[in-house]
């Protein structure tokens, strides 16, 4: 063994070591992600369309995601008519559903979203979609758009907090260590 190869093997080593953490939280990601992605789906909104949409709005607008038109106004924004034509968000219109939706602009980081909303018997009922920017045209959309479970969560915090606890409760990471006075 050559001085060169021994100290590719502790490198190798290390790299490994450093990945495993990396793995081990996207994938815990992953697993929270498909655990709340149900229980935001049966979540429905003993509200009215109108008032879920415009917390909704507010939601994006104080998370620093730019709206345009009529939905800016609603947040306390001027409306800007160049924004309509240069920005990759659209204002609130009728969802083919027959719910509503809009989407944002870019905003921190390189993530936009797609808001919708639509009436189920006396309730409502939203998704988040996260649109990520592709990484290679800037600008540019990236597919496929993914689930905005974090962003329908903090929703649910500010309308029915309660659902909002009790669904965050049933995806808690589970311990792993002894739980306390057990030892």
């Amino acid at each position: 063994m050559t001085a060169r190869n021994g100290a590719a093997l502790p490198l190798a080593a290390a790299a490994i070591l450093l990945a495993s953490p990396s793995c081990a939280s996207v994938e815990a990601e992953r697993a929270r992600h498909t655990a709340l992605v149900p229980r935001l789906d049966a979540l429905r909104y003993a509200r009215p369309l109108d008032e879920v949409w415009d917390e909704g709005r507010r939601l994006l607008a104080e998370k620093g995601y730019p709206l345009v038109g009529k939905d800016a106004e609603a947040v306390g924004k001027k409306a800007n008519p160049l924004e309509i034509i240069l920005s990759r968000a659209k204002d609130t219109r009728p969802d083919p559903d027959g719910g509503q939706f809009l989407e944002t602009g870019w905003g921190p980081g390189t993530l936009r979203y797609r808001f919708r909303a639509w009436t189920v018997d006396s309730t409502t009922r939203v998704a988040f979609w996260a649109i990520a920017e592709d990484p290679v045209e800037r600008g540019r959309d990236g597919y496929p758009p993914s689930r905005g479970v974090d962003m329908e969560l903090e929703l649910a915090r500010r309308l029915d907090p309660d659902a909002a606890a009790a669904i965050e409760a049933a995806v808690a990471p589970q311990s792993s260590g002894p739980k306390p006075g057990t030892q």
